[in-house]
């Protein structure tokens, strides 16, 4: 069949190309630039450089394909939703679109969406490989399922949460090329104190779930945002590893309060303000936020 597809350089898609690939279809897949593109093709597909937030760069060649897999969502111009219907439109209307008289391709087309599903978490907007660390450095833990494939900035981003004791997951393959298919070169090692999921928990979800919450429970330590999503805390120490401030940001759109965890009894005060907080016996701060802001605080 010929099947039209979008995100098949990223982590889904990609793997969706290779496997469609596999089966003998014809697969074309819309990339964004002539290196993507490249390795489309390497793999076996056929590249069409466009955009998915311009229809008209892939209306004519969706037109002519028997299915459509729609695995691609553009989080980083801040209209996702609106391209994403445009973009559904369109191949909605190029499956619609009826069949030339005689032709042998099948009578009915169809289409999968499984783009945007993939939510790491209760945040105020998606965290997903494009990410800044600062934002994944907010949740307890970072699971980050793998095959034979990584994204490489995310296996990098990765690193350098392990590096700073975050509990970092990984599985269940070790990866050993990019989203491109590149060796990872100098990236090939897996990061530092990271766990790694079992092939065989992928058949027990729930199981495995269970199992990394208690994971990331336990290694929440002192000085973590625990709640809601969106808050980060960030602890500042003297030489001796003493902590003397903490920033407390907030991303939500909404005025929340934060639960940070602390040594048992902790004081500390507002810089600006005086206001003054105490973690009590249960080693837990209720900090207020107003949306979208940020507080700086001096331990007593």
């Amino acid at each position: 069949m010929r099947i039209f597809l979008t995100g098949g350089t990223g982590y889904i898609g990609g793997a969706v190309l290779d496997a469609l690939l596999r089966a003998g279809h014809d697969v074309t897949a819309l990339v964004r630039n002539n290196e993507k593109a490249r390795g489309v093709a390497k793999r076996g597909g056929h590249p069409i450089v466009g955009n998915l937030a311009e229809p008209e760069s892939f209306r004519a060649v969706a037109e002519a394909q028997d299915g459509y897999i729609h695995a691609a969502y553009d989080a980083r111009s801040g209209r996702g939703p609106a391209i994403e219907q445009a973009a559904l439109e369109t191949i909605i209307a190029a499956a619609k679109r009826p069949r030339t008289a005689g032709s042998n391709a099948p009578t009915k087309r169809f289409i999968i969406y499984t783009s945007g599903v993939w939510i790491l978490g209760r945040k105020p907007e998606p965290a997903d490989e494009s990410a800044p660390i600062d934002r994944l450095r907010g949740f307890a833990a970072v699971i980050a399922p793998t095959l034979d494939r990584v994204d490489r900035a995310l296996w990098r981003t990765l690193h350098r949460l392990a590096d700073d004791k975050a509990v970092v997951v990984f599985g269940p393959h070790a990866p050993t090329r990019d989203e491109l298919g590149h060796p990872l070169g100098d990236d090939l090692a897996p990061p530092r104190r990271a766990g790694r999921i079992r092939a065989g928990s992928l058949d027990d979800l729930a199981g495995l779930a269970d199992d990394l919450a208690a994971l990331a429970g336990d290694a929440a330590g002192e000085w973590v945002a625990r709640r809601p999503a969106g808050v980060i805390a960030a602890p500042f120490a003297d030489p001796e590893g003493r902590v003397r401030a903490l920033a407390v940001t907030s991303l939500a759109t909404r005025a929340v309060t934060a639960e940070i965890t602390a040594p048992p009894r902790t004081a500390i005060h507002d810089a600006a303000t005086g206001e003054a907080f105490t973690a009590g016996a249960t080693g837990v701060l209720q900090i207020p936020l107003a949306a979208r802001s940020a507080r700086l605080f001096v331990l007593d």
